[in-house]
């Protein structure tokens, strides 16, 4: 924990961290929760909930949070943070690029397992998926000082969110029997935190010496060390605290029975809105057949110029997909941006479920085809969970990854990436930088080298086989076209994420080296 000297402004630090990270500017909503405190000793709950923040933001906000040696409550919901699970870890971000929303929160995280005096955390409402599950499941069971987790909505599976709480419970308990020994001290200091003090000796475990049965509930807990922290500032005005809103967990089980709306539509219209769809970011990453589902769940909707579409402050039921006109953006009564046909909006509503942070006003004729809440919950926001457990199923059965263990192929599982590819499709080109490992899944490929100026079919790869991982294992650039056969469907890893994935099992792919099929491979790299 670095030392900071705590009488420094929190606006000021915060501006720094902000700078540090090359944050183009503070962000005002935090800059005023930040205002309410005089120095950094007095800054104990920070709310970002239903907040903008990128993931450059979210670093700065992390390295703040570090500063923060008082800081008991961190809300961090509904943080319209994209890209929070795009797959695996990386390798650290070069100069330039944004970092990932896995690495922005794994920063957070970090800070969090490491803090002196956090207890309680906010996570609900974010699109974290399984990698931020398993984050957060070591940062609980490494910072016994969390004794209260909030996480309804977001894509971490049911097991792991289980083994969450169940570590938040041990902390809480042990919270409530370290608490027992420390009701009536003889002599107490003024500066001296019961809980803080207890926390710094106490070896999770350990149990006191007359054990006081009591039911160990988080809630009272948190209270319970907010009103010791308030004992010691007497004098000192009691800080209001924004109310972050909230919704029912998101339960992956329950997408297996959702039936989806299904609206009539041409086939011109299906064309079109297929087209639509595959430009638009909120959508780009669904298959075919999950697309065709949105597609005819979609109704229409047309609008004057002057109608208004949504007003600012409204709870929201559904979100909109511009396919004519241009629609004016207005927040607090001014108009800050234009949208025009491709442009999604309303999302945030059903994703976080907030009310609307902008009124929409139609500036001329427009066309807009909308999504409600639960298609859009149940049919976008369920593809990571659902695509992992499909990719889980598939990698067992595959016999170069036999050796991982079941930790180690869900770690793969969330890294990949499905590509589909129609017959000709060249997947990997000669002589190329290697990015990527490719698993076939579905079909066939061929591998094509190069014999002087001729082209040479090598060999054919089919389901469960791989290839380019040799390219970045001995760092070279790639000595064959590999070209698709037929449909076919396969799951890629980036090479940045490969290291994390498939580092156990390396040796076993540098030894197919030796094998029949990696002749030519052989007479070109030697």
């Amino acid at each position: 924990m670095p030392v900071v000297f705590e009488e420094t402004d929190p606006c000021t630090t915060y501006a720094e961290c902000c700078k540090d990270r090359k944050v183009k500017a503070p962000n005002k909503s935090i800059v005023r929760e930040l205002k309410k405190y005089s120095s950094l000793r007095d800054v104990e709950e920070m709310d970002l909930s239903a907040n903008y923040l990128g993931t450059k933001q979210l670093m700065a906000v992390a390295d703040f949070v570090e500063k923060c040696n008082k800081l008991d409550t961190l809300v961090a919901s509904g943080l319209c943070c994209y890209h929070s699970d795009l797959g695996g870890l990386w390798n650290g971000t070069k100069e330039g690029e944004v970092p990932t929303g896995n690495e922005a929160w794994s920063h957070l995280l970090e800070v969090i397992k490491n803090h002196p005096s956090i207890t309680s955390l906010d996570i609900s409402n974010n699109d974290c998926g399984p990698l931020v599950g398993r984050l957060l499941e070591d940062t609980v069971r490494s910072n016994e000082g969390i004794i209260d987790v909030k996480h309804s909505n977001v894509l971490i599976d049911g097991d792991t969110l289980q083994s969450i709480d169940k570590f938040v419970e041990k902390n809480v308990k042990a919270f409530w029997e370290v608490h027992q020994t420390h009701d009536e001290p003889a002599q107490q200091s003024d500066s001296e935190d019961p809980f803080l003090s207890a926390r710094n000796d106490f070896t999770f475990g350990a149990s006191p010496s007359e054990p006081v049965q009591r039911e160990h509930d988080s809630s009272e807990a948190v209270q319970l060390v907010r009103e010791n922290r308030k004992t010691k500032q007497k004098g000192k005005s009691e800080k209001g605290r924004r109310v972050s809103r909230s919704c029912a967990s998101f339960n992956p089980q329950e997408v297996e029975g959702f039936e989806p709306p299904v609206h009539h539509k041409s086939s011109s219209e299906i064309t079109m809105l297929t087209d639509l769809l595959k430009q638009n970011l909120l959508f780009a990453h669904l298959h075919e057949a999950e697309l065709h589902t949105v597609v005819m769940a979609l109704f229409k909707n047309t609008y004057s110029a002057g109608d208004v579409i949504m007003s600012q402050g409204d709870e929201g039921d559904n979100m909109y997909t511009i396919s004519k006109g241009t629609v004016d953006i207005i927040v607090d009564g001014k108009q800050v941006a234009q949208r025009t046909a491709g442009v999604s909006f309303g999302e945030l509503a059903l994703m976080y479920n907030t009310p609307r942070t902008a009124t929409v006003v139609a500036a001329d004729n427009v066309e807009t085809w909308g999504i409600d809440r639960d298609t859009y919950r149940n049919i976008v926001m369920s593809v990571s969970i659902k695509r992992r457990n499909e990719y889980q199923e598939v990698l067992t059965t595959i016999p170069f990854l036999s050796t991982l263990t079941q930790y180690e192929r869900l770690q793969l599982a969330d890294a990949l990436e499905t590509m589909e590819w129609e017959n000709g499709d060249v997947i990997m080109r000669y002589d190329e930088p290697g990015e990527y490992m490719y698993i076939v899944l579905g079909g066939a490929v061929d591998v094509v080298g190069r014999e002087g100026s001729k082209k040479l079919k090598v060999c054919r790869f089919e389901y469960g086989n791989h290839f380019g991982e040799l390219e970045f294992l001995n760092n070279h650039r790639t000595v064959a076209d590999v070209i698709a056969v037929g449909k076919t469907k396969t799951a890629r890893l980036n090479r940045k994420h490969f290291e994390l994935c498939l580092g156990p099992i390396k040796d076993i792919l540098r030894r197919n080296i030796n094998t029949g099929e990696y002749a030519y491979y052989r007479s070109h790299v030697n």
